[in-house]
């Protein structure tokens, strides 16, 4: 039977391994601490502050989301981190990509040029759906811009048709839909 390779105030820890060389307990706290020797024991000392395990740090609690499935109701990850590993599985771009294509832009709506990302608080990641329709995730490649969430909305929409696009613009551009009001004879008193 493999055992753990960690050693441990001198002596050579002899519990079934786990995984990386290490046994559970020693894998679980390199996880969570960084270090499978590190015991965090004054959890009560950090009432307000959460550990980010991405992070290695310990940070306030508003900076972690909810979740009702873990034991202290937060997510495990802090909000930026899980945002990071969300932008890299959906969209194949890192967070400095990211930062670069906003900044590319002038720091706003790829189309409307508005610096406020309105809705969800956080600007959309527009990609062209038909290059990678059956993942469902970008392969990175097909990334377009970053859009506020009414010209995302309003592409989403028009399904990223550019044809439908342009006969809305035709649309609102001519004088035949606008609709004036009759004059009518008003009564004298």
């Amino acid at each position: 039977m493999k055992t753990c390779e960690v050693v441990e105030n001198d002596v050579k820890c002899e519990n079934k391994h786990r995984s990386k060389g290490m046994c559970e307990k020693h894998y679980r706290r390199s996880w969570k601490h960084g270090d499978p020797l590190k015991v965090m024991a004054v959890y009560e000392k950090r009432e307000h502050e959460a550990w980010c395990p991405t992070c290695k740090a310990w940070l306030p609690k508003s900076e972690f989301s909810q979740s009702s499935a873990r034991p202290n109701g937060l997510q495990a990850r802090c909000k930026s981190c899980h945002s990071d590993a969300w932008l890299a599985q959906r969209f194949n771009l890192t967070r400095e990509q990211w930062n670069q294509m906003l900044a590319d832009q002038g720091g706003g709506c790829a189309i409307c040029g508005s610096t406020e990302p309105y809705g969800r608080g956080s600007w959309h990641v527009d990609h062209d759906h038909k290059c990678c329709p059956e993942s469902g995730k970008s392969c990175g490649e097909c990334v377009r811009s970053l859009l506020c969430q009414g010209c995302n909305r309003g592409m989403g929409y028009f399904s990223d048709d550019p044809d439908r696009l342009l006969a809305a613009a035709a649309y609102l551009l001519s004088d035949s839909n606008i609709q004036t009001p009759t004059t009518r004879e008003v009564p004298a008193v």
